[in-house]
Order: C-alpha cells, then sequence, then structure tokens
C-alpha cells in the first residue's frame, strides 16, 4: 500500500507534543537560560529575554495543530458526549499541575490553588462551541448558532483559560471551515488577531510602549503562523499511534516538569 506524502495527524501531533513539552520547560528554567544568554552574549536582562524568545519561541506552534485536529474531529467523531466527557476528565486531572507550573513560571511560591484555566478546558469549550454551533444551525438556528459560539469564547476569555477566546476561535474555525485552504488563512487571521490585538495591544494599554516587547511578541507571532506550512502538509491519514496519547501527555509532563523542578530546588 502506498503511502502518502506528507505528515499524518499522528506526526503533527507528536511534533506539537514535543514542541509543548519544549516550550514548557524552557519556560520553567527561564530565568536560568536567560542569564546563561546574557554572559554569553553580553546584552541585559530584555536583550536576554529576546534572545530566548528567537531561540526557542518556535514551541508556541503546539496549541494551533491541536486546535486544527480538534476543529477537524468535531466534523467526523460520532461520539460527541464521549469526546466531551475526555476532555473534561483530563482538563480537571490537569489543573493542579498546570497551577503549580505556573506559579513557577512567575516566580511564586507552590501552592495548592485551584482554576479553570489550563489549555485542555480551551479545547473543550472550543469542541463544544462547534458541537452547539453544528446542532442549532442543524435545526435552522444559525444565528443563535454564532451567539453560542459567542458565549463559549467569553466563557474562556472571563476564566482566563490558555489561549482564551482565540483559542476558542481557533477550534471553531478550523471546524467551520471545510476547505482546507480556507481553514489555515482563518487560523492565521485568529494567530495575527491574538498576537495583535490581545497580547501587544493590551500590554501596551497596561504597560505602555515596549521596544523588546513589540519584537518579542512580532517573533512568537511569526513562529505562531510557522503551524500553517506544517498544517498544508498534512495528508488527510490518521497515522499509527494512541488517540489517548495527547489526553494523557499533557498532564503527565506538566507534573514530571513540576516534581524536576521541585527535586532540583531541594538539592541546590
Amino acid at each position: 500500500m502506498n503511502k502518502k506524502r506528507g505528515f499524518t495527524a499522528a506526526g503533527l501531533k507528536a511534533i506539537a507534543a514535543f514542541a509543548m513539552l519544549a516550550d514548557h520547560t524552557y519556560k520553567v528554567f527561564q530565568p536560568q537560560l536567560v542569564g546563561a544568554l546574557q554572559a554569553f552574549f553580553h546584552v541585559d536582562a530584555d536583550g536576554g529575554q529576546l534572545l530566548l524568545l528567537l531561540f526557542c519561541g518556535a514551541t508556541c506552534i503546539s496549541f494551533y495543530i491541536f486546535a486544527y485536529f480538534c476543529g477537524e474531529s468535531c466534523r467526523y467523531t460520532r461520539h460527541r458526549g464521549r469526546y466531551l466527557r475526555n476532555l473534561f476528565t483530563f482538563a480537571l486531572l490537569s489543573e493542579l499541575p498546570f497551577q503549580l507550573l505556573i506559579d513557577i513560571i512567575q516566580g511564586e511560591p507552590l501552592q495548592v490553588h485551584w482554576g479553570l484555566s489550563n489549555v485542555m478546558f480551551t479545547l473543550l469549550l472550543g469542541v463544544l462551541a462547534c458541537f452547539g454551533f453544528d446542532t442549532l444551525a442543524r435545526q435552522g438556528k444559525r444565528g443563535a448558532g454564532a451567539l453560542f459560539v459567542l458565549l463559549c469564547a467569553g466563557t474562556a476569555g472571563a476564566l482566563g483559560t490558555d489561549y482564551g477566546a482565540y483559542g476558542v476561535a481557533a477550534v471553531f474555525i478550523c471546524y467551520f471551515c471545510e476547505n482546507p485552504r480556507q481553514r489555515q488563512l482563518a487560523l492565521g487571521a485568529v494567530i495575527i488577531l491574538q498576537y495583535v490585538i490581545g497580547v501587544l495591544a493590551v500590554d501596551i494599554f497596561t504597560y505602555g510602549y515596549n521596544g523588546y516587547a513589540l519584537m518579542g511578541t512580532m517573533i512568537l507571532m511569526a513562529y505562531a503562523l510557522c503551524a500553517l506550512p506544517l498544517l498544508s502538509a498534512y495528508n488527510g491519514q490518521r497515522g499509527r499511534g494512541s488517540r489517548y496519547f495527547f489526553y494523557i501527555f499533557y498532564p503527565a509532563h506538566i507534573a514530571l516538569l513540576v516534581c524536576l523542578y521541585v527535586c532540583l530546588e531541594i538539592g541546590s
């Protein structure tokens, strides 16, 4: 049997998982990495941070790959209840390690606290938006369906989930746009809006203009857009791999990073 050229869904998800692991790893050890870059390149802290984004920022492609396949799954799955249940269950299991990871990244003392903000909740709300829109559209209520999508996006924003309303929009447009070319263009538009409005404009409004912040945002946006050529190489085949891999990988790798950080802190 001839294999199609390009990436299978399993291959792209593996790339996304590796990128996510690298992303969280460099963020956990960000102070040490920035310090090393400062010493090596003889730059200040802002310069070190910018260099770190330049070297490691490509890891931000992971979310958009997972969002793409969540949207695609919404068009084909026959087990909607099970899909939502799996996302919700693993979102709950991921929340405590995710909150500890955020404490580490922000340099805060580790505390047991709760929220509904890890990226699995974003994907859950995105999938819920797709299913809700489809159900209402089949009843001839597309306007109500659009309002339901906005409600899901607003909920993500209000909860402060990772990628927020833009993440829900990314999942939905990957479901809504059936033509692959249109899907990638729409996803690119969401990425640009997220970084220009959701990141850059908010930062300028909150903290004022900062040249390093502007360059950092542009670097991340450029890397995020690199998800599009990867997705354009998708050959439409599922590939080999467990359907539960990402569900397990997400909380497991975060928990392992938190444990590694704690062990290194105890040993230092």
